[in-house]
Formats: C-alpha cells, structure tokens, sequence
C-alpha cells in the first residue's frame, strides 16, 4: 500500500504496536518506508523500518515549495 507518511505511522503504531518513542526517534520521512507482515485477523508485525526516503536524499528537503521536493524556479507552487 502507498499512503502519505503521516496515515502510515499512525495505521504502523495502531496494527504493528509500534510505541511513539519510535516515531521520535526515527522518524518517517516523505517516501519512507514502514513493512508490516501478518494478517487482518491475526494481527501485524513491524518488519522494516526505512526512515530515509526511497527516492533519494534530495528528497529530504523540508524548505522547498513544491511537494515532490523539485528545486528548480519552475516547479509548480
């Protein structure tokens, strides 16, 4: 599932009972990844913890105007 970074750590902390020191701790950056294995009915376990972005550290920027990160003049507002 692809989600925004935010609805993955809440849906991660509630399914995977991953506690909020976690969160504080290595945070979960736009295009990180959280993997989750298990079932709906027998509950979740947190696999993998990816707290750098997959597409990049460019995309790390957090000043940018643009939300796919793109620095240049002519990236959209």
């Amino acid at each position: 599932m692809v989600s925004h970074g935010a609805a993955i750590r809440v849906f991660t902390a509630l399914a995977g009972g991953v506690d909020s020191a976690t969160g504080e701790t290595r945070p979960l950056y736009n295009t990180g990844m959280a993997t989750l294995e298990g079932h709906p009915d027998t509950g979740f376990t947190l696999r993998d913890w990816s707290t750098a972005p997959i597409g990049g550290s460019h995309l790390l920027g957090e000043t940018e105007h643009d939300i796919t990160a793109d620095q240049s003049e002519d990236a959209p507002a």
